[in-house]
């Protein structure tokens, strides 16, 4: 349990950074993860996850958990990163605190990340994700504040 707390903190900070990332004014958004790369290595070192386009794999489903708020975000004019990554678009994102008790109805069963060199940790050129879940029906209604999830 020790363990799971210290990734489960690990990865809440590093929510809290992407938070804060994701509001800065990049000089050329095409670098967005390249500029964290050294963050993103650091982090590896630490915790030994290993890092697919801007998220972590032992904690990617509830990475994938991210939101939009207004100022909405927008999909960036250039590829640089999957779009089930927050690093697909230009602005602010934000993602959602991850739970020791989150209890996730779907699966991860493929994740693939092809990047422009040997280190992960730099420009992607694709990638793919393949998930098994329950799907549900819902509506979706449209506010004055609304929120939109990727």
């Amino acid at each position: 349990m020790q363990q799971n707390v210290v990734s489960l903190r690990a990865f809440n900070l590093w929510n809290d950074l992407i938070r804060e990332y994701t509001k800065c004014a990049l000089t050329r958004q095409s670098d967005k993860l390249i500029a964290i790369s050294g963050l993103a290595r650091f982090f590896h070192d630490t915790t030994r996850d290993e890092y697919v386009a801007g998220l972590w794999r032992s904690r990617l489903v509830e990475h994938l958990d991210w939101r939009v708020y207004k100022p909405a975000a927008k999909i960036a004019s250039e590829y640089r990163a999957p779009s089930w990554s927050w690093a697909s678009l230009d602005g602010p994102v934000r993602p959602q605190g991850l739970s020791a008790r989150t209890n996730m109805h779907v699966s991860i069963l493929d994740v693939q990340v092809q990047g422009s060199s040997p280190d992960s940790m730099g420009q992607v050129l694709g990638g793919h994700i393949k998930l098994s879940g329950i799907i549900t029906q819902a509506t979706c209604r449209a506010t004055q504040d609304t929120v939109v999830v990727y």
